[in-house]
Parts: structure tokens; C-alpha cells; sequence
């Protein structure tokens, strides 16, 4: 289930790590990325002057300290985990969880399950070219969670892009994993089955 979405593609400017984040339906921007380096993004208001949000990476995840005229935020923190190919946070009571998916599509999932936004690169993981979809026309969906969805969609893919993570690499591993599974499963009814077998040989011998 997904609620309503507004999409936007995001365009790379020449020679440098900014990136405008443009609406389709009249092209306008909604926002400006810049990726300063592996352990800082920033997040610039649309007339590309305001800074809106600053993102700074730790080794055990990414905080986002977000700062602005009107919202301070600290410890909002995305806990990468790389073996299940998803990342999540928790903001404002509610958790989020990003997931790379074998649609070559990022999803962001609620807590109730609900779909709230995704990413579709174009090229690999790249953020550039990429179409985003973002929640639209909500009472609770506000700037400071926008904010949020964009710089987390992006950092995960920053960080499987630079782990050297693709989409095919994801779906080879996810049916690995998955045949690992059925295999323990079959050899768990297996065992059970001669287990069962055995108990109900016949006393051949009194």
C-alpha cells in the first residue's frame, strides 16, 4: 500500500556534487543537494542559498543534525544494514525503514507498512537522473520529514554505490539466501520425517 505521491527527477549540475531536486509537474526545484563528501551532505532551501539541513555520517551509521531557522533536530540517526540491504531511523515516534528492492527500486516503509516514498535510479545506484517520489497533501507529512526522506533515500544509495552494491549483485544474494533457506527447510522435514519413521518401526524382537 502506498499513500499519494508527487514525483521529481533529480538533475546533476556539471562539474560539481549538486544535485537540484526538480517536480515534473511544472519543473520547478524543491530543493538543492550537495554532497560536500563520504561523511557530509547538505540540503539547500530552493532559492539554493538557505541551508535547510546538515547530514554528518559516524562510522556506525549516519546522524543528521538538522538545523534551521525554525526546527532543531539532533540525533536522528540511519542504522545501515548491509547484509538485509535496507537502512532505517526513527523520527518523531514513528520509524521508517529504507529497503533496496529487487525491482531496482528504494522504498521507504512505515511502521504500518505503508509505502511513504521511493527512489528510482536511473544508472546503478546513481542519485543522478533519479526519479523520486515523495508524500504529498498530508497533515503530518511536514518540511522536516521531506527533508529527511530525501537526504536518507540518498545516503543509501550513496552507501551502496560506494560498497559497490547493484541491484543485480542484491537479487544474486536474495536468491542465494533464499535457496539456502528452502535447502534447511527440506533438510528440517527430512530429519523430522526419518525421525518419525523410526519410532514407528515394528518390535520385530520381544
Amino acid at each position: 500500500m502506498a499513500m499519494g505521491l508527487e514525483e521529481l527527477v533529480v538533475t546533476k549540475r556539471l562539474f560539481r556534487n549538486v544535485y537540484d531536486v526538480r517536480r515534473t509537474s511544472d519543473d520547478s526545484i524543491l530543493c538543492k543537494f550537495q554532497s560536500l563528501s563520504q561523511d557530509q551532505d547538505v540540503l539547500y532551501a530552493e532559492n539554493g542559498r538557505d541551508q535547510l539541513w546538515q547530514c554528518t555520517a559516524q562510522i556506525n551509521g549516519v546522524s543528521f543534525h538538522l538545523s534551521s531557522e525554525h526546527f532543531q533536530y539532533a540525533n536522528v540517526k540511519l542504522n545501515w544494514e548491509p547484509r538485509k540491504f535496507r537502512a532505517s531511523f526513527s523520527y518523531e515516534s514513528n520509524y521508517y525503514t529504507w529497503v533496496l528492492e529487487t525491482d531496482d527500486v528504494l522504498r521507504c516503509y512505515s511502521n504500518k507498512g505503508v509505502t511513504i516514498a521511493m527512489i528510482s535510479p536511473t544508472y546503478g545506484m546513481s542519485i543522478g537522473s533519479a526519479h523520486v517520489y515523495l508524500p504529498k497533501g498530508k497533515p503530518n507529512v511536514t518540511s522536516a520529514l521531506i527533508s529527511l526522506l530525501i537526504t536518507t533515500g540518498f545516503r543509501v544509495l550513496q552507501k551502496a554505490e560506494w560498497e559497490g552494491l547493484t541491484f543485480h549483485e542484491i537479487r544474486k544474494r536474495l536468491a542465494t539466501s533464499l535457496e539456502k533457506d528452502q535447502m534447511a527447510i527440506e533438510n528440517s522435514v527430512m530429519v523430522t520425517s526419518v525421525a518419525s519413521g523410526v519410532g514407528n518401526l515394528p518390535m520385530l524382537f520381544m
